[in-house]
């Protein structure tokens, strides 16, 4: 082989290398956004990791009730109010977490219930893409400050949506 085979090859790979690194997450959020809006139930479980996702807001949920019934002014009925809200918590998010909820957040922006997202509703959210490794993104709203942000986590060369991160404003609210 010739040298600038070689080096005509390496270049190739490296060009696709660096382009999959800064591409891929916008195709995935893409991908996501559009099963979202096609209600494409067997393509958004496959672009989602649900149990991962549960786990991570049961996570979130647990330890703000914690911290809500430690707090000094929590008084004695909250206690008690935390310690069944605890015992309902994973149910709860096993029956809230499902394709068609998760589609609504993708294509809204805001993880809340109601039926599928349809055009009549605006436009799809903006999405800003915020690498925290070289395995995970982020991806949070442009518009909504404190809304629920997603993590995505490689795949091998592609992305699955493992958590949903819930702002502290969002669990204060209410």
């Amino acid at each position: 082989m010739s040298k600038k085979l070689v080096v005509a090859i390496i270049a190739v790979v490296l060009a696709a290398s660096v382009g999959w690194y800064f591409l891929s997450p916008a195709y995935a959020l893409g991908k996501l956004r559009d099963a979202a809006v096609e209600g494409d139930v067997a393509s958004l479980e496959a672009r989602i990791d649900f149990a991962s996702v549960r786990e991570s807001l049961k996570s979130q949920l647990k330890a703000y009730l914690v911290v809500e019934m430690e707090r000094e002014d929590a008084g004695g009925l909250e206690a008690f109010g935390g310690i069944i809200a605890m015992g309902v918590l994973d149910r709860m998010i096993d029956g809230l977490v499902t394709p068609e909820a998760m589609g609504i957040m993708v294509a809204r922006g805001q993880f809340k219930g109601g039926q599928q997202w349809s055009e009549s509703e605006g436009t799809f959210p903006d999405w800003t893409i915020e690498r925290t490794d070289f395995d995970h993104f982020r991806a949070v709203p442009k518009a909504e400050k404190d809304s629920a942000s997603m993590v995505f986590t490689r795949d091998g060369l592609g992305w699955k949506l493992t958590k949903v991160v819930i702002p502290d404003v969002g669990l204060n609210a209410g």
